[in-house]
């Protein structure tokens, strides 16, 4: 190296070592500071992340009674169900209407026209469908339709359940 360059390598290597010297000293304080002011979680994100993790219905069997809470529809008295004097294990049936239906089953891929599913509501989508007929409706609802799985994956509802869903998703076309 010639001796013109000697002070710029000298001052460059001191620059860079006071740039790492403050580097690491900036580290270190933030560290000091982040523990010191550290009071753990605050009460209301807590509250928050309970309320948006809480389930949105709640369902009480208990002496017969059945009683469905749920955020998402008004609360309803609490129903009395006669218990079955031979069985040994008490059933519910929950009866949902068409749109209860819908809305537990269908709304997934007819809210958003997911994988070629007629939108709800959507006349253009529809036609061509409705224009088969409402038993072919029924029909692939019940057993599937290339896509779409029998009774929408719901295999748990009765067939006259889907039948009101799919009434109810024809109606919103009319």
């Amino acid at each position: 190296m010639s001796e013109q360059q000697d002070p710029f390598v000298k001052t460059f290597a001191l620059l860079i070592f006071l740039m790492s010297v403050l580097a690491v000293g900036l580290i270190i304080l933030g560290s000091v500071i982040a523990s010191l002011t550290d009071s753990g979680p605050d009460v209301m994100e807590v509250e928050a992340a309970a309320s948006r993790i809480e389930p949105v219905s709640k369902v009480a069997l208990t002496d017969g009674t059945l009683f469905v809470s749920s955020s998402l529809v008004p609360q309803a008295p609490p129903e009395k169900v006669e218990p079955e004097a031979e069985e040994a294990s008490a059933a519910v049936v929950v009866v949902l209407d068409g749109e209860g239906v819908y809305n537990t089953a269908c709304v997934t891929c007819h809210g958003t026209g997911l994988a070629g599913a007629p939108k709800y509501a959507d006349q253009a989508d529809w036609e061509p469908r409705l224009a088969q007929g409402i038993d072919v409706l029924y029909e692939h609802s019940l057993t599937g339709f290339q896509a779409m799985p029998a009774k929408g994956g719901f295999m748990h509802l009765p067939d006259d359940q889907i039948r009101l869903a799919v009434d109810y998703m024809v109606a919103a076309t009319e």
